[in-house]
């Protein structure tokens, strides 16, 4: 996949095209809080496994979120593969009282390792896949028998959304 051409696909949820991974990321966090984000995310794992509807009143959200998680994995296919053009702003050191969140110190640091380590482990479609089952599968009234991990391709993806925060906060 080229990831020069590669579109981020965010004008179903911003309204416009975007270019620029640092411009979509603040679109992003301009659109949904990060703890917002990450709630959606959890709760949608949640209903995977769950005689209930996620969203009932309004199960179009749910594809909302699928569309900004698919565009931040766009991005974060991106930035790892073009690591040599992109560099986060550094933080001097980890403040003792601060929440990493899912990240490690290491990650921390440089974010662009969460996105690194991530794509090592799924490639961009089995990430695509993963967010579309997310939402297929906690849209769905009975529960279905899920026959792929979704745990894992979940998890790095909080661990995204922490990264994408800090390099939103910091800058490229």
């Amino acid at each position: 996949m080229d990831s020069k051409t590669l579109s981020f696909e965010a004008s179903p949820w911003a309204g416009y095209e975007i270019n620029c991974p640092y411009a979509l990321l603040s679109a992003l966090f301009d659109y949904a809080h990060l703890h917002e984000l990450k709630h959606f995310l959890t709760s949608m794992m949640s209903y995977c496994y769950k005689n209930k509807v996620f969203f009932k009143k309004n199960p179009g959200h749910a594809l909302t979120i699928h569309m900004v998680l698919h565009s931040l994995l766009r991005v974060g296919y991106v930035l790892q593969v073009h690591t040599e053009s992109y560099r986060v702003k550094e933080s001097a050191h980890i403040p003792k009282d601060l929440g990493l969140g899912a990240l490690t110190p290491e990650e921390y640091k440089n974010p662009l390792l969460v996105f690194q380590k991530a794509f090592r482990s799924h490639t961009l479609s089995e990430f695509d896949f993963a967010c579309f089952e997310i939402v297929l599968f906690s849209l769905s009234p009975i529960p279905d028998v899920i026959t792929w991990d979704l745990f894992n391709p979940y998890n790095h993806l909080l661990k995204m959304l922490d990264a994408s925060w800090l390099i939103h906060i910091r800058g490229l």
